[in-house]
């Protein structure tokens, strides 16, 4: 038995884990001589998370034969289902290397429940074309993907980026609203959230949200806590109702902390130069230079698609940006984010 058995065991009397057991088996054709032979498994505890990878979040490895097929077999697995990821490395990269898009896809997202038996079927892009069968979730979670592909897919002369948007975040909140399976449900809704929250038809998402009934999870509290940072005014349907008093007094005490904050901030930046007290940090100083880069052009009024011209980047890359902006300063509109910078920011924004 292998050493993440022994230490799951140890765990299983203070966190949720099965001893249902569970099989993932598959091909995937590569050359060995530039791949590793080695399959890795992770566990994605957080939506998140599914682009970073670290060997804490590797719990198994399976070794591809001569014919690049292999097998996973285990005993232990977190109770319900959950998201993991399959991923290779060449034999030259780090363990944490993830390669996104043309013929070296290396890696695949799909859920798992303890007892379930998952066949990955390889494609011509490594696992960029996979396909999954087994899995409750998987369906919905390998559609939701070739949605949110359609807005690469040009598809006619007159078709352009932003008519390609609109047709995928339809297509996801489809599987928002018809998924049976939960997680397939919340993937799909996180995706829209994450690259779609700009589109007409994501403004419907706070509403379909909020009709299905989803159990609690750890996944069903990250898409309802992006719900609320991308489109907090949805959260209150009956603005009369009790509950919409009370998100309304929160919202009060929480912009009231906001405003004492700006006010401490201004006044100990104004009283260093002369009291030499301690200055509030800065959450600019958080964002990265790209993403300095991003807030400043948002505040000059530019749109995503004028940013990734300005910057010479994709428009999906600059919707990334946004989205750690927003969260990273805790705001979550363009306007707001035109409030935020004032004449006192100009220096750090340009240094």
């Amino acid at each position: 038995m292998k050493r993440i058995s022994i230490i799951l065991l140890a765990l299983l009397p203070f966190v949720g884990i099965s001893q249902s057991g569970y099989q993932i088996n598959g091909n995937v054709d590569v050359d060995q001589n530039i791949w590793q032979p080695l399959v890795y498994l992770s566990i994605i505890e957080t939506f998140e998370d599914m682009s970073t990878v670290s060997p804490a979040m590797v719990f198994d490895d399976a070794t591809l034969d001569e014919n690049g097929r292999f097998v996973f077999n285990g005993e232990f697995l977190p109770t319900g289902e959950r998201i993991y990821r399959l991923h290779l490395r060449k034999w030259d990269d780090p363990l944490s290397t993830i390669i996104i898009g043309g013929n070296e896809h290396n890696h695949l997202h799909f859920a798992m429940s303890p007892g379930d038996t998952i066949r990955i079927n390889s494609g011509q892009r490594v696992f960029g074309e996979a396909t999954i069968i087994g899995g409750e979730s998987n369906d919905c979670i390998q559609e939701a993907y070739r949605m949110a592909e359609m807005r690469f897919d040009a598809g006619g002369m007159s078709d352009n980026y932003s008519m390609r948007e609109e047709r995928a975040a339809r297509g996801l909140i489809d599987i928002v609203e018809s998924c049976p399976a939960q997680l397939g449900s919340l993937f799909s809704a996180f995706k829209i959230l994450q690259k779609f929250d700009d589109t007409d038809e994501a403004a419907r998402l706070p509403e379909v949200l909020n009709d299905k009934s989803y159990s609690e999870s750890v996944y069903t509290k990250e898409v309802m806590a992006w719900k609320s940072m991308k489109f907090p005014e949805a959260e209150v349907k009956d603005a009369s109702s009790p509950r919409a008093i009370l998100w309304g007094l929160l919202l009060v005490v929480i912009a009231a902390i906001g405003l004492g904050a700006g006010v401490f901030y201004r006044k100990s930046n104004e009283g260093l130069s002369s009291a030499g007290e301690e200055v509030l940090p800065d959450p600019i100083d958080d964002l990265s230079i790209q993403e300095r880069k991003v807030l400043q052009l948002i505040a000059d009024g530019l749109t995503n698609k004028e940013i990734a011209s300005a910057l010479n980047i994709e428009v999906n890359t600059v919707k990334s940006h946004v989205s750690r902006i927003y969260k990273k300063l805790r705001i979550s509109s363009r306007k707001e984010v035109r409030r935020f910078m004032d004449s006192d920011r100009i220096g750090v924004l340009t240094s």
